[in-house]
């Protein structure tokens, strides 16, 4: 571990009076770039309302108060500013991320087109795809030992399509890695 690493400033290890003194220099900072990093964020991301920018300010001082060490580095190099900007600016951009991925998702025309399927069971169907990716993990560990990788992409592939034999086959597994997995399989999602 490098020594900065071992600097790092933990509660049991720091007096009192040091974390107070970090909290004020905190408080300071927040003062001080709290309505920049507003403005700036809403520069970067003009679609964000008023209430996610304020969370990704706030998100960014927590960070700043739960890994002193950073904001110590960032300081001494004259970057805390630079610092705040990347924390809030990553924390927007997770949040756009994650709710283009849930637009995309969405199937718009699918759900206007008469007979299609509803949002229910949609969500529903996404559900089940969850659970079953969540057990085909479960089975690989359970079935595929030292060879749980080769057996979680097998699993995948037999779903996809082809026999046990080929799903096998191509990953270089036994059948009956496949096979039994993919019983085990069955019987957890019909138990559920």
């Amino acid at each position: 571990m490098t020594a900065r690493k071992n600097q790092r400033m933990r509660p049991g290890l720091v007096t009192p009076a040091a974390l107070s003194g970090y909290r004020q220099l905190v408080e300071r900072s927040y003062r001080r770039y709290s309505t920049p990093l507003r403005q700036w964020l809403r520069q970067c991301y003009p679609r964000a309302d008023h209430g996610l920018v304020e969370d990704a300010v706030a998100d960014s001082f927590v960070h700043v108060l739960e890994r002193p060490d950073a904001f110590a580095r960032a300081m001494e190099d004259g970057g805390e500013s630079a610092l705040l900007r990347l924390i809030a600016w990553r924390n927007l951009r997770g949040h756009f991320r994650k709710k283009a991925r849930q637009c995309e998702r969405t199937d718009v025309d699918a759900v206007e087109q008469p007979g299609a399927l509803t949002p229910h069971q949609i969500v529903s169907g996404r559900q089940t795809v969850t659970r079953v990716c969540e057990l085909i993990d479960a089975a690989a560990v359970r079935f595929g030992g030292s060879r749980s990788e080769a057996l979680r992409t097998a699993l995948h592939d037999r779903l996809a399509g082809g026999t046990d034999t080929e799903a096998a086959r191509a990953h270089g597994l036994p059948r009956e890695y496949v096979n039994r997995a993919k019983r085990w399989l069955g019987t957890q999602l019909h138990a559920a």
